[in-house]
């Protein structure tokens, strides 16, 4: 027989187990014998009951005698894909695992025979919300899977599937008699994946009250508030609105007494609120109804305990835990008016006119005044309230007697658009303008004013209410203004983007715009704002993508005519073209002023020098130049607080092993395996933290291959707006020396990497290696001697030198009062503190004729003491051509300064040091030598 299981037999049936300790009989032999004819199950594959209401055919066959259940499963059901069990429906099976459907078309088996063989252990899904995958962490399936017995295996997935959200029984299917049937059992112990739902009840389970809830049950916790909602609209007197309280899992509301609500809910309108139900659901509902003072409000509840209970009552979760009444903080995203717009109107709107203006060809009707923002919907400002119109909306007395000549009403118009609170446009029909420029005295024709009046109920705002009269004024035929533009901004007024990333600038108009063809916006960051959507608005959207070369400080327009149109049209609600004229600048309404957009277009220019794995501390050292370059300038002062972890592609180093390039033994940094990534203070050495066991392994390599190179592509360093690098580089392996002077005049070298120097009391001379080292002088005369690219940061005063080779000054590089002999660097672009100063017409000698000003310091001939004559001509022993140094003394400071391009009209001078309370310095106080 297939199929049987004893175990399972003899717990669901106590009587046949009796007789077999009994010895009458074996558990099997009862079931052939008479268990099969009575409707008893032979394992949890099999549920006869199910199996007969599944399929009413082999019940009648069974009533009449001709068949048992399980025989006819046995014989046909299985090759004909019925279903024999509330969790396994063999379509379902197919359908789920389209191997197996295959091998079942091609007559190889049946959907039943391979769950119950192979589906249960490989594990399989079920194609009825239930994968067994989700069992290998449970362990009474997994031991039940590894000792063979199936059956107990499919017994416990039978228990947990009942309680799987998602799980979907045959049709038909009574789960409390079900549940009831397969032993009543609540599988509080189960252990599904981190990643899947705990167990619930589902609605159409009825357990008995107190029925314990274990850890795998979403109600072993108290029920809590999710959110607060409402129809969004507005409503006007009278009307109501129902209100929705949701909860996490449903909720029973007990005790409440006849004719008083058993839950209140306190709202910030005027009127009733009253229970409307929702008890043994995850969300109650309550009706408040509008009534009392005249107002225009949003709804919300009044505060975060709002909702309470009459005396008595009782709000349980389903396993009968107290529900926590507390509600999303009023105004927050989870609140009433967070998750709607609804809004109680008690007050009809109430416009002021001021003025009204035909156009000259009386096909628009232009009304100012105020208030006319009270026919929109709660919160806008413009927009077409054409539908809304009253029958009877403007009078005119054409020949101001006191007659009304002509009624306007809502079939006169084809338009009525709110442009702003203070003005309103309406369009006339054709046979509305005709008609009304053929009475007699329209316009001036006949020496008088026509007198305009908005009659009662000219129109309703959104939640019916209809106006008032306004008052009379004396209507002029004349030219309709043109549409301009008022402003420029953005949904995002406050980002910083980089090379790839969008920007959407915003154009508002002072109406109505209709947009054919695709306008653009020129910006003046270099690139181009194209149109993007706002056709039939007053606010058209445009999109801007950053494209390398690119920046602005704070994004504009380019200039007041960088609206263009190519091609196409912009036009006016009357079709006329628009006024195209942006502002710019500080103007009102400028980019640049409502918004303060950073474009950085710039790749970080960086350059990689040495590299050291330090195993003590699992750390990896990356020294490198110009690295400053990846932060951002609000991040300069302090280059340690900023978490490069995620701002570098880490995937782009690797440990090349071998030295060869790529050849399958390459370990790549990643995510996973990095904990941080930050640049020292100086932001000069990058630190990059591995996780400890991630450095084992790693150690492990690079032991084995002691000639290992880090190998970084393009792109693994970005800076702030994410902009990636453009260099590449192999670095080396270089130990990092920290070599520290005492007291006297010390010799400190270091050695091939990255070195930090410092010198203590005395003359010390300071010598860098190869790397990018830091030298620091002490108290004495000391001397600098650097190799590559050195970082020189305290001088003190005395006869200090400096080597020229490839160094550069720290930021700022101010020299102390009295200081002589500070040699500078010709090949200081690296420091971040170069000012630019505009330079006229500079020829060697004094020329305290010309002004010299920057950002930094403004010398006129005022206050200039001298430009010295040119007091250096760095040729052969450095590159990049001629290049100069001068002296510029103010009766405050001096200044050195360099020139690139030496003696070049128009060229620039960048400050190398600041000397304050020096107001002379001689060349006979300087050290030049090479480095």
């Amino acid at each position: 027989m297939s199929r049987f299981d004893s175990s399972f037999y003899l717990s669901r049936n106590p009587d046949v187990a009796a007789a077999v300790t009994a010895g009458a009989f074996t558990a099997e032999q009862h079931f052939e014998v008479f268990g099969r004819r009575e409707g008893r199950d032979p394992s949890a594959f099999f549920d006869t009951k199910l199996y007969l209401q599944q399929n009413p055919d082999v019940a009648s066959a069974v009533a009449a005698g001709s068949t048992t259940a399980f025989g006819h499963h046995q014989a046909f059901g299985r090759v004909e894909g019925r279903t024999a069990s509330a969790v396994f429906s063999p379509s379902a099976y197919l359908s789920a695992n389209p191997d197996v459907a295959g091998a079942v078309f091609a007559g190889q088996m049946t959907a039943w025979d391979h769950f119950v063989t192979f589906g249960i252990k490989e594990p399989r899904a079920l194609g009825n919300g239930i994968s067994l995958a989700n069992f290998a962490y449970d362990p009474v399936f997994t031991a039940a899977i590894a000792s063979g017995n199936l059956e107990t295996a499919f017994d416990r997935v039978t228990d947990v599937a009942i309680f799987t959200p998602g799980f979907t029984p045959p049709t038909g299917t009574d789960l409390t008699a079900l549940w009831q049937r397969y032993g009543s059992t609540i599988p509080n112990d189960w252990v599904g994946p981190a990643t899947a739902p705990p167990l619930a009840v589902p609605s159409g389970l009825t357990l008995p009250p107190d029925t314990p809830l274990g850890s795998a049950f979403a109600g072993r916790t108290d029920p809590v508030v999710l959110s607060v909602t409402a129809p969004s609209g507005e409503y006007r007197m009278g009307q109501s609105v129902t209100i929705s309280v949701a909860f996490d899992q449903p909720v029973v509301v007990a005790g409440a007494t006849s004719g008083v609500d058993p839950v209140s809910l306190g709202i910030n309108g005027p009127g009733p609120v009253a229970y409307a139900g929702g008890s043994g659901t995850n969300t109650l509902q309550f009706t408040y109804t509008y009534s009392g003072a005249a107002q225009t409000l949003e709804l919300d509840y009044t505060s975060t305990s709002a909702l309470a209970l009459a005396s008595g009552v009782t709000m349980r979760s389903l396993t009968g835990r107290e529900a926590v009444l507390t509600l999303p903080s009023v105004g927050s995203a989870k609140s009433l008016s967070g998750t709607s717009t609804a809004v109680i109107d008690g007050q009809a709107p109430a416009p002021t006119l001021t003025s009204a203006g035909f156009a000259t060809d009386a096909s628009t009707l232009t009304l100012t005044g105020a208030g006319f923002s009270g026919f929109l919907p709660f919160g806008n400002n413009s927009g077409s309230i054409l539908s809304r119109l009253g029958g009877s909306a403007i009078s005119l007395d054409l020949n101001n007697d006191g007659t009304i000549d002509a009624t306007l009403g809502a079939s006169s118009f084809s338009d009525a658009t709110v442009n702003s609170d203070t003005s309103l446009v309406l369009s006339l029909t054709s046979a509305a303008r005709a008609a009304l420029t053929g009475l007699s005295g329209f316009g001036s024709a006949d020496g008088t004013f026509d007198r305009l009046t908005m009659v009662a109920g000219f129109a309703s705002d959104v939640a019916g209410n209809s106006s008032a009269a306004s008052g009379t004024v004396q209507a002029t035929v004349g030219a309709v203004a043109t549409v301009g533009v008022v402003a420029l901004g953005s949904p995002t007024p406050s980002v910083a983007r980089g090379i790839g990333q969008t920007v959407s600038v915003t154009v508002q108009f002072g109406g109505t715009v209709t947009v054919t063809g695709a306008p653009t916006l020129a910006l003046s960051s270099g690139g181009t704002a194209t149109y993007a959507s706002g056709s039939g608005t007053n606010t058209l959207t445009f999109s801007y993508t950053v494209a390398s070369g690119q920046n602005s400080t704070d994004l504009d327009a380019q200039s007041s005519v960088a609206l263009q149109v190519i091609g196409g049209s912009i036009s006016d609600q009357f079709g006329r073209p628009v006024t195209p004229t942006v502002p710019t600048g500080t103007a009102t309404g400028s980019l640049a002023a409502n918004a303060a957009i950073v474009i950085d277009g710039t790749a970080p220019s960086v350059s990689f020098q040495g590299i050291q794995y330090l195993a003590a501390s699992d750390q990896l050292l990356i020294d490198g130049l110009a690295l400053r370059n990846m932060l951002g300038t609000n991040e300069l002062s302090n280059p340690a607080a900023v978490d490069f972890r995620t701002r570098l592609d880490l995937g782009r180093f690797v440990f090349d092993l071998t030295n060869n390039g790529a050849d399958g033994t390459d370990i790549p940094l990643s995510l996973a395996t990095v904990q941080s990534a930050v640049l020292a203070s100086d932001a000069s050495v990058l630190t990059i933290q591995l996780n400890a066991a991630d450095a084992t392994t790693l150690e492990t390599a690079l032991t084995a291959n002691p000639g290992w190179v880090g190998r970084i592509q393009t792109g693994f360093a970005r800076d702030q707006v994410l902009n990636a690098s453009t260099t590449d580089a192999v670095v080396s392996q270089g130990t990092h020396n920290v070599v520290n002077g005492g007291s006297g005049n010390d010799m400190l070298s270091g050695g091939f990497g990255r070195d930090t120097i410092t010198g203590g009391d005395g003359a010390d001379t300071l010598q860098g290696g190869q790397g990018a080292d830091t030298l620091t002088g002490g108290t004495g005369a000391d001397s600098f001697i650097v190799g590559s690219w050195d970082l020189v940061t305290d001088f003190t005063p005395g006869q200090d030198r400096i080597g020229l080779t490839n160094s550069f000054f720290a930021n700022p590089l101010v020299l102390p009062t009295g200081f002589q002999g500070q040699a500078v660097n010709p090949a200081n672009t690296l420091a971040t503190n170069l000012a630019s100063l505009t330079v006229p017409t500079l020829t060697s000698g004094v020329s305290s004729a010309y002004a010299i000003s920057g950002t930094d310091v403004t010398f006129t001939p005022a206050n200039l003491v001298a430009i010295d004559e040119r007091i250096a001509q760095i040729t052969s022993s450095y590159t990049g051509g001629n290049r100069a140094f001068y002296f510029i003394s103010s009766p405050t400071e001096t200044r050195i300064v360099y020139d690139d391009d030496a003696f070049v009209a128009g060229g620039s001078l960048q400050t190398i040091a600041i000397l304050p309370g020096v107001t002379s310095l001689a060349l006979s106080d300087f050290t030049l030598f090479p480095g």
